[in-house]
């Protein structure tokens, strides 16, 4: 698995000028196709997480995004860094259950975690943008929870 500094590396070569968008724009647009595909790289870069169980794996990444938010919260970029990269390890483990279970669901949560992941090795940070991907990722990843449940 790549390191943080590793990671970091890739996101700093990978990295595009900020969104362009309103912060409350968070559905990637035709204009930021490149950045996700740049996001999209870095993830296929990370390894899946072991998990033991798809309950497992979701409750992790639910806290991993929670941390995520703290950490961008007080501006340490460090840390959500590498939290961004435990969750994609946790997405990784758990992405084709997930895919089985809402296609849609997958596929919006699937943008925003590549768009999170872009946007967390931005020289600048857009933090309203970053709270709000963060926000959509564990709203998403709820709603994944609930309809895991149900099935």
């Amino acid at each position: 698995m790549l390191g943080v500094v590793g990671i970091c590396l890739l996101f700093s070569l990978s990295a595009c000028s900020s969104s362009s968008g309103q912060a409350g724009d968070v559905q990637p647009s035709a204009a930021s196709n490149n950045e996700t595909s740049k996001g999209q790289e870095a993830l296929d870069q990370i390894q899946a997480a072991e998990i033991s169980d798809l309950p497992t794996g979701m409750t992790e990444i639910i806290e991993a995004v929670k941390a995520y938010k703290q950490a961008v919260e007080s501006d340490s970029k460090e840390e959500a860094a590498k939290l961004a990269e435990e969750m994609a390890g946790l997405w990784k483990a758990i992405e084709e259950q997930l895919k089985a279970t809402d296609q849609k669901l997958h596929q919006e949560l699937a943008a925003a975690l590549t768009s999170l992941l872009e946007h967390t090795s931005s020289e600048t940070w857009d933090r309203e943008l970053l709270i709000q991907l963060d926000y959509k990722l564990y709203q998403g990843l709820r709603d994944m929870k609930q309809k895991i449940k149900q099935s």
